[in-house]
């Protein structure tokens, strides 16, 4: 049974089903390969979300008196158990939102060894520190402070919440994660997961609510702190809530990356780092590379190398088949509004100069799913969707520049400021460069992504807080100064 046949409308993933008594509002899990519903589940009520919230407080007392060592325990036992699973996981991602199998693998084996790293780790990035000052003594201890409510998109359904949910764990405190409505049985499955790694207390809990029940975890005053990944809008809502309810938050919001290939570039380096950087999850990634800024001395060259990368090495199907690795994008109105950005980026002027999706489509029979062959436009406009909004799909935006100083300009000139990437062989003159992008990270030589070492997150309209590395264990807590002074009672 076909979802259109049941649901009339679509907003973010919930889908509203009308009826002649009332309305039911519910997460919706569809295949994004046919369009055709694989689970439903309805919100819980408000009563259920109050236990919820009074599960994660209770839990909190016991879990952040736990010592370091036995919290590395649990955590480093959901490694293993993210190990064990990584499979079956793989197939639950690619049937909700249709990454292929290698990729759901490779994610759910990064969050395992995220895991085992703030297992192996938490214990000296912990350690108060002593400051030299007036004091006799002085040092800043860092403390839990509470449930923290996770709000999660689809793209990443295991990594993401665990990104920032496993050193929180590690704080001390507990987790609230609002999975998103396109991809419910992941959170569920993630659950499951923690609970059998001995998270049994009401410290990893899945809270499948609507929009407005957000504002009522925030203003409960058990619940210490907020983290979001999603986009800008979001963002502002999130943003808002928080500082309507004095919460802590950290937001991971969207990005428009530059991708910059110099005159002193390996240009077949340069052609599949940015292939793999714009089409590695059908392009539905923050920190993708978007617009591709190419010295015009090895623009045509480049192009070149970068179409024989995409058809050598990049093939659109069912993501269940190994031989597959562009799948299909999550949602149909994900796709719809891809289509929507880049016809009005054409009618202001742009040009497609390779990829025509309906060929694709046509060619496997591949109609009734979401899917987008990749995709290169060139001269397009500074006013254009494709220049000035985040393209959630596997679309190149060509770009020339004559000087360095011109190539920073057209990577600056965007209201994001999430990663980049520089490409060249002269470092030096690269690092110059990339300390001039107005970026939370630049990636010499290779592509933007996480590492469980290095902090992450945004600048701008990107975000705010970090995540990964010492700065993201920290991010909520309380740190403690305990002063000691000088004069004897």
């Amino acid at each position: 049974m076909c979802i259109r046949d049941r649901y009339q409308r679509r907003v973010h993933g919930i889908f509203r089903k009308q009826s002649i008594m009332n309305n039911i509002t519910r997460f919706a899990s569809i295949n994004p390969v046919n369009n055709q519903l694989i689970r439903a589940l309805d919100f819980i009520s408000d009563s259920t979300l109050q236990k919820k919230i009074a599960m994660a407080h209770e839990g909190y007392k016991i879990h952040s008196k736990r010592t370091i060592a036995e919290r590395a325990k649990l955590v480093h036992r959901a490694g293993v158990l993210l190990e064990e699973s990584a499979n079956n996981i793989a197939k639950t991602i690619a049937l909700e939102m249709g990454k292929p199998l290698a990729q759901g693998k490779a994610e759910v084996m990064k969050t395992a060894g995220h895991c085992k790293y703030y297992a192996k780790n938490a214990e000296e990035l912990l350690k108060s520190k002593p400051i030299v000052c007036a004091a006799k003594e002085a040092e800043v201890v860092l403390q839990p402070i509470g449930p923290i409510l996770l709000v999660m998109p689809w793209n990443f359904p295991i990594w993401l919440p665990l990104k920032g949910g496993i050193p929180s764990l590690m704080m001390g405190n507990t987790l609230l994660n609002k999975p998103s409505p396109t991809t419910p049985q992941c959170g569920i499955i993630l659950e499951e997961l923690m609970k059998k790694a001995g998270f049994v207390n009401g410290e990893f809990q899945n809270l499948l609510i609507d929009v407005p029940q957000v504002d009522t975890v925030l203003g409960d005053e058990r619940v210490a702190g907020v983290s979001l990944t999603g986009s800008a809008r979001a963002g502002k809502s999130i943003g808002q809530l928080a500082g309507k309810h004095i919460k802590r938050c950290v937001l991971e919001l969207g990005g428009s990356d530059p991708f910059i290939v110099t005159d002193e570039a390996d240009l077949k380096l340069a052609a599949k780092l940015g292939a793999a950087a714009r089409v590695s999850n059908s392009g539905q990634v923050c920190i993708a590379a978007k617009r591709f800024i190419i010295h015009e001395s090895v623009y045509d060259s480049y192009l070149k190398e970068l179409v024989q990368e995409l058809k050598t090495n990049y093939f659109v199907g069912d993501p269940l088949d190994t031989k597959i690795n562009v799948g299909p994008l999550a949602r149909r109105d994900l796709l719809e509004n891809l289509q929507s950005q880049l016809s009005k980026t054409v009618d202001l002027g742009a040009k497609v100069i390779y990829g025509n999706k309906d060929d694709i489509t046509k060619k496997q029979d591949l109609s009734a799913g979401n899917f987008f062959s990749p995709m290169i436009m060139e001269d397009v406009p500074k006013e254009s969707p494709g220049f000035r909004e985040e393209i959630f799909g596997p679309v190149f935006m060509m770009f020339k520049y004559k000087t360095d100083s011109e190539a920073i300009s057209m990577a600056n000139d965007t209201i994001y400021g999430l990663g980049a990437s520089l490409i060249s062989k002269n470092y030096a003159k690269a690092k110059k460069m990339a300390l001039q992008i107005e970026s939370g990270s630049v990636f010499i030589n290779d592509f933007t992504k996480t590492d469980s070492r290095v902090p992450f997150g945004g600048n701008k309209s990107s975000g705010f807080g970090r995540e990964c590395g010492d700065e993201g264990i920290k991010e909520f807590c309380n740190k403690k100064t305990v002063y000691i002074g000088q004069q004897h009672l």
